[in-house]
């Protein structure tokens, strides 16, 4: 006969680069994947990184950390987001910040991607975040129509440990301390975004674009520091916006607030963590609370000159 009945098996191709990097997602155990989450969103689920290397899955009971080198993390679904974070250390950061009255450095990565690409994007970006032992936290928006289109490229977010002498005296454990120590290299920042940038476009995630007043990093991710700052009239922002005061207290006090768009990607002008080239040429001169400063010094010293006079 001049050919065989058994059908010819082609030849399996090697796999490229890319598709190892895509097969990486699959380190994310299932309990912790974007559609296995929202199928029960208020399970208590907690994921064990030993000494860097092994894993384990546990429920809410689960025993207790046995060294200061393991690290757990959990998911929160609530106020329309989902959240993942490392315990205790990603909710003390959270509670640190906002005692401070979010005045500290706020330093996020912000992530681009399409709605329709949210399971995917999640299931990569939480991969990375547990493999690279990120000890802050991560979240994505799940308000689908009802996201503030302001906030266009804002859609995931990894908050970027930035450590405040503040921080030093707040919690009194070992376990819940927060420290310098916390803070990921500028090394280790670069390769983050780097994985990002490279798995996202391996998966064929949708950008949105870059968001209005961050600094772009890449096709997918953008730096921006949103510690809130002191309010400028030419913002004329809502009564409704991000730490406005109601009523009598708006006129008992400078009004700190979110930083809007137009105020740019570092309106507190905080020391940047990430290696940006040509950072003091795209960085403005003064920030716009210094701008305020500055102008309050000089209103001083003309006051003081006429007073001579």
């Amino acid at each position: 006969r001049l050919f065989s009945a058994r059908p010819l098996t082609p030849r399996r191709p090697q796999p490229s680069q890319m598709q190892q990097e895509r097969a990486k997602q699959q380190d994310l155990p299932k309990c912790f994947q974007y559609a296995e989450i929202l199928r029960n969103p208020k399970r208590m689920i907690e994921y064990r990184v030993y000494d860097q290397s092994t894993t384990d899955i546990t429920d809410s009971c689960g025993p207790e950390r046995e060294t200061e080198e393991d690290l757990v993390y959990e998911y929160l679904h609530s106020g329309g987001f989902l959240k993942l974070y490392a315990k205790p250390h990603g909710r003390m950061y959270w509670f640190a910040q906002a005692h401070a009255m979010n005045r500290h450095p706020d330093w996020k990565f912000h992530v681009s991607v399409e709605e329709r690409h949210f399971e995917q994007a999640w299931n990569c970006l939480a991969a990375l975040f547990i493999r690279r032992r990120f000890v802050s936290g991560m979240k994505v928006h799940t308000q689908g129509d009802k996201w503030p289109t302001r906030q266009r490229g804002r859609e995931f977010t990894v908050y970027v440990y930035s450590h405040h002498r503040d921080y030093d005296a707040m919690f009194e454990t070992s376990t819940t301390q927060l420290g310098a120590h916390l803070q990921r290299s500028h090394a280790e920042l670069v390769a983050f975004v780097h994985d990002v940038e490279e798995q996202l476009a391996a998966l064929g995630i949708a950008s949105k674009g870059c968001a209005e007043g961050d600094l772009p990093l890449g096709r997918y991710v953008s730096l921006r520091n949103e510690a809130f700052v002191l309010a400028l009239p030419e913002w004329e922002l809502p009564s409704s916006w991000m730490g406005i005061d109601q009523g009598g207290l708006a006129l008992k006090r400078d009004q700190y607030v979110y930083p809007p768009n137009q105020a740019g990607w570092n309106a507190a002008g905080h020391p940047c963590p990430y290696p940006v080239p040509g950072l003091r040429q795209r960085t403005a001169l003064f920030s716009c609370a210094t701008c305020v400063v500055v102008a309050s010094a000089v209103m001083v010293l003309l006051s003081c000159q006429v007073n001579r006079v």
